[in-house]
């Protein structure tokens, strides 16, 4: 058997260096013609934020890993708008591709923790993504996949720089668990919580915590 893998963020090398398969090859760019070159028997996107040609999707078996309980948090960042949301518990799920945007038919999914720092969440992603991607890949062929319920899909868009601003009136209207979870959802890689100060200087906030009065 033979795999095709399609990631580039961190914790995607993570998971591709855990995969138990000898005859598997990483591709991190947007080069999609070496799918029909090599004709692997699965190609698995991990995390994957481009659009991936409708060929290719109806050629091949693809597959995605998207860390949210899908069909809900369908579309970008779906970690930073779990945690922003206030959600305690999210998910790695992987689907088989179709032409909309995640929302192809489920052959795994298990629950994570997003308690903690950014870089405990990526951890549980790394250890259950390859947890979940080492169950399928050998039985991959016989795994009957399971319709996502429409009734409860949401969709977020991707998150830019600028959103990572904290404003008073932001502080103002909200409790310090909101806004310790936007700090923590917005730790490295992604762009930085930040306060923008006199002069337009930024002032970033790596961590916070909260402590109750009395």
């Amino acid at each position: 058997m033979s795999i095709i893998v399609y990631g580039n963020r961190e914790w995607a090398l993570r998971i591709f260096a855990k995969l138990l398969i000898d005859d598997k090859c990483l591709i991190s760019g947007r080069n999609y013609e070496i799918i029909n070159k090599l004709a692997p028997d699965l190609v698995i996107f991990l995390g994957w934020s481009h659009i991936i040609p409708e060929d290719v999707v109806a050629k091949h078996k693809c597959i995605c890993l998207h860390p949210s309980p899908l069909p809900r948090y369908r579309g970008g960042s779906p970690i930073q708008h779990q945690i922003i949301n206030g959600e305690e518990v999210g998910a790695v799920t992987l689907f088989v591709m179709d032409k909309g945007v995640d929302t192809g038919p489920v052959v795994f999914q298990k629950e994570i923790s997003l308690g903690g720092e950014l870089c405990d969440i990526f951890q549980r992603m790394v250890d259950v993504g390859a947890q979940g991607l080492n169950e399928y890949i050998p039985i991959h062929a016989s795994v009957i996949p399971i319709p996502q319920n429409e009734s409860l899909a949401t969709t977020f868009k991707r998150r830019r720089p600028n959103q990572s601003e904290i404003t008073m009136d932001e502080i103002e209207a909200n409790d310090a668990i909101y806004m310790h979870n936007k700090v923590r959802s917005l730790q490295h890689p992604y762009p930085l919580p930040y306060i923008l100060c006199n002069g337009g200087t930024k002032l970033y906030i790596l961590k916070t915590s909260i402590e109750n009065e009395g």
